[in-house]
């Protein structure tokens, strides 16, 4: 299936690439590292330390293995979790962060342990840590025998023979071989990616909050949800979950029409015995004024 084929094309191409702990894809710079190191401190000096310029051991990015060759810009960065993340989203499915988040929040259209995995399917694999009793690293079998992951921040994004690192479960996330999930299955908030967000994002601007569908849960649509909550009396934490699905899938207002007088709201609010009793004086009126014109 296509959606297959560009997971896996995907995964390939990203290879090579820097793993840095709590790392989203973004371009690996001496800052980007700086930030993470400073966001997870137990980590700080792994982090730096395959940086040459946060080592010290030299005073530019060039010829750093984690900058391509050619440009000099810095390859993307993954952790592990986000790696696999990445990848389903790149085709249209949302994933959480971290390894065993996601084993147990990802609806599974197929898994099981590491010794019952489909060989010819392209699916992503886990590690349960028993010491720590969850899972703890996970990556993306690719069918053929081989896995891409984002081994650790020595070896970065690599390309493995699958045994080689072990692996204890594997899961095929819905949508991967069939039908996408409806997007009001997901609970989406600010960083998440795929066509669920851009479904989210059509919806939010069929309601009025006109934004970008590019299918990136990103400020500006973390801010339309807001509002949209707010207008729907709905808690305002900007994350799209149940209760803003549920408010987003009632039809959009129509817009009003410009040749049509706007009622006084007023008039809108009063009950129909207030509306019979406007109705006899006004009758009344009516007909004090005539008998003045006559008299």
């Amino acid at each position: 299936m296509k959606r297959v084929e560009e997971a896996k094309a995907w995964a390939l191409s990203r290879v090579g690439c820097p793993y840095v702990y709590g790392a989203t894809g973004a371009a690996c710079t001496p800052e980007y590292r700086q930030a993470r190191a400073a966001q997870y401190p137990d980590y700080a000096a792994k982090i730096r330390k395959n940086c040459p310029r946060l080592s010290g051991s030299a005073s530019s990015c060039s010829g750093c293995r984690w900058a391509d060759a050619e440009t000099g810009q810095g390859l993307p960065a993954f952790d592990c979790a986000q790696l696999t993340r990445r990848c389903m989203e790149h085709v249209g499915l949302v994933m959480v962060s971290g390894a065993h988040s996601q084993w147990t929040k990802t609806a599974w259209e197929a898994a099981g342990e590491i010794g019952t995995i489909p060989r010819d399917k392209l699916c992503l694999v886990y590690r349960y840590d028993e010491s720590k009793g969850r899972m703890g690293h996970t990556g993306i079998y690719l069918g053929d025998g081989t896995i891409v992951h984002a081994k650790g921040h020595d070896y970065g994004v690599v390309r493995e023979l699958l045994g080689v690192p072990t692996f204890t479960h594997w899961g095929i996330p819905a949508g991967l071989y069939g039908a996408l999930p409806p997007a009001e299955s997901y609970i989406l908030r600010q960083g998440d990616q795929g066509e669920a967000v851009r479904e989210l994002q059509q919806r939010l601007t069929a309601h009025g909050y006109a934004i970008n569908a590019d299918g990136i849960f990103g400020a500006k649509t973390a801010a339309a949800v807001k509002a949209f909550q707010k207008a729907a009396g709905l808690n305002q934490d900007g994350i799209a979950g149940p209760n803003t699905w549920a408010a987003l899938g009632a039809a959009a207002p129509a817009p009003q029409d410009p040749s049509q007088p706007v009622p006084d709201p007023d008039w809108v609010s009063v009950s129909r015995n207030d509306l019979a009793a406007k109705r006899r004086a006004l009758e009344e009126l009516i007909a004090w004024i005539n008998q003045v014109l006559e008299g």
